[in-house]
């Protein structure tokens, strides 16, 4: 991590209340790169096991890169001998410098029968946090926050109350709601698709998503695709009240951040990038007041009202290649239902009540 990976590993990256089996594929779908760390215990488990093997298909697919990484003299299972690994056993130092020039595209040998350094001093060098068999307290669940157990969403909670909608501000009351703290991923998506057999992107292979855009918001989804998504798994589309109180919160303000216009560390607008980015990669400064993110700039976002009845449903937040006053949060756009353009996608809502809209 302080080399700049991103790194997925169980316990810290499952979500709060999210079962411990859907992380693990969450973390199978979103990873490029799988790393197992050979130890007895590591070898083992029947977890490890099954997680290694279901990695390993995965790498046959070209989908991940596998990689062993030889902590403590073990009998390691024979398919996964031959696959290159990093040893451990002489410095972690040392077997860190692998690791990281492996990641870029060194080549590392395979596994050798005859390496057989005994020393794991390099454990007692680790930090006492990340010392084998040491407890770190988690923090308590936050209220505001949860999975969707199908989906894998993260949900925000926007609480009833008032708020001031529309460039007019016009003073509108909404009962409480949860809204998704991210646009839709891909890798969100793919479970939908898995699951229905419904018509994939037209830019993904089949069912399978570009991966170096496991993360990024799905896109080139029609209306009536982010409604049947919505549909499978029990939610709906926000309606553009619920989404602009999200976006702006309760004051009025004209985006998710405040008032001040957006730059690059704001998000993703004006075709600085050119394409879509990872959600949460302008937060938090990007956030809005409930920790909402992505709600200026990146994609588009279908709403579950018509903008023109019968006619076009609405759009809001603006996208990658729109400048900056499209991204207010009280800017209202529109497109035609069954259009999948590349800069539309979607959030969902759970609704409590009727929002008698």
């Amino acid at each position: 991590e302080a080399e700049g990976w991103r790194v997925w590993i169980a316990p810290e990256s499952i979500r709060p209340g999210e079962k411990w089996v859907e992380a693990i594929e969450r973390g199978l779908e979103t990873s490029g790169v799988f790393v197992v760390v050979l130890t007895p215990a590591a070898v083992a488990s029947n977890w490890v096991k099954s997680e290694t093997n279901a990695a390993i298909m995965l790498e046959h697919n070209s989908r991940v890169r596998f990689l062993t990484a030889d902590v403590i003299e073990c009998e390691v299972p024979l398919l996964w001998s031959g696959y290159q690994h990093i040893t451990f056993r002489r410095g972690y130092e040392v077997g860190l410098d692998q690791l990281l020039r492996w990641l870029v595209g060194e080549s590392i040998a395979p596994r050798s029968a005859n390496d057989k350094d005994a020393s794991i001093q390099w454990l007692k060098s680790l930090p006492s946090k990340v010392y084998p068999g040491k407890l770190v307290q988690e923090p308590p669940p936050d209220p505001n926050r949860r999975i969707h157990e199908r989906t894998g969403i993260e949900l925000i909670r926007i609480p009833a109350g008032p708020f001031l909608y529309g460039d007019d501000k016009q003073t509108f009351e909404l009962p409480e709601f949860w809204i998704g703290r991210f646009p839709v991923t891909n890798a969100q998506y793919k479970r939908f698709i898995d699951a229905t057999n419904h018509r994939t992107p037209s830019h993904w292979n089949n069912k399978v998503p570009p991966q170096e855009k496991i993360e990024h918001p799905v896109v080139k989804v029609s209306w009536d695709d982010a409604k049947a998504f919505c549909d499978w798994a029990g939610l709906a589309l926000p309606a553009e009240e619920q989404w602009e109180k999200a976006a702006r919160g309760a004051d009025g303000r004209i985006w998710p951040w405040g008032n001040e216009s957006p730059t690059a560390e704001h998000c993703n607008f004006n075709a600085n990038v050119g394409d879509t980015t990872p959600i949460g990669q302008y937060s938090p400064k990007g956030d809005s007041p409930y920790g909402c993110v992505d709600m200026a700039g990146n994609v588009w976002e279908w709403m579950g009202s018509w903008y023109a009845e019968n006619k076009t449903r609405a759009l809001r937040g603006g996208s990658w290649d729109y400048y900056d006053r499209l991204t207010r949060a009280a800017y209202r756009s529109l497109d035609d239902p069954l259009s999948g353009s590349r800069d539309v996608g979607f959030r969902v809502a759970e609704l409590l009540s009727d929002p008698v809209f």
